[in-house]
């Protein structure tokens, strides 16, 4: 017998990928009348007005180490949102979104830099699948990387940096 929380969170995993998956071709049909840094500004400014509110007690517990590593989060974010947006710009939205989730196989490989953890053997493997599957989904018949391509790959290592950043 499962539990109910189980499914409820399980439907709102869906909920999430179902969102998440179809930003992308809102944010591609956004682009057509509003520049990517504008959107961007729009996007966050709307947001950081909300958590400020929500948020408004914890506020005063900030100090100058949370403000220091706050903009630096911050900056990779940005670089993160800003190349993914120029990157769906460029391509077609699916492709450049499994692009930019690559970072799921660079934050193993960052943090070996960083961090000096050293990546276990399952990384390399997925490091490699995913490797194949950049080449297959990317190279489609010239052997060729659009720039579009690109820029969605550097937006998975800025991810992937703003992982490491909160680590």
């Amino acid at each position: 017998m499962q539990k109910s929380g189980s499914i409820k969170g399980k439907l709102l995993l869906l909920f999430i990928a179902v969102a998440w998956g179809s930003s992308m071709v809102v944010i591609k049909g956004s682009t057509d009348f509003i520049p990517p840094g504008m959107l961007l500004a729009l996007r966050f400014t709307i947001a950081s007005v909300i958590l400020a509110l929500i948020y408004r007690k914890q506020l005063k517990l900030i100090d100058k180490d949370y403000i220091k590593a706050g903009i630096f989060i911050g900056v990779c974010l940005f670089c993160a949102y800003f190349t993914q947006t120029i990157g769906v710009m460029l391509e077609m939205p699916g492709k450049s979104h499994f692009l930019s989730s690559a970072y799921c196989v660079f934050v193993p490989f960052i943090g070996w830099i960083v961090l000096r953890e050293k990546p276990k053997m399952y990384h390399i493997v997925a490091a490699t699948m995913c490797a194949i599957g950049i080449i297959f989904v990317s190279v489609a018949g010239s052997f060729s990387i659009s720039f579009g391509d690109s820029i969605s790959i550097l937006s998975s290592l800025f991810w992937a940096a703003q992982i490491i950043a909160i680590a």
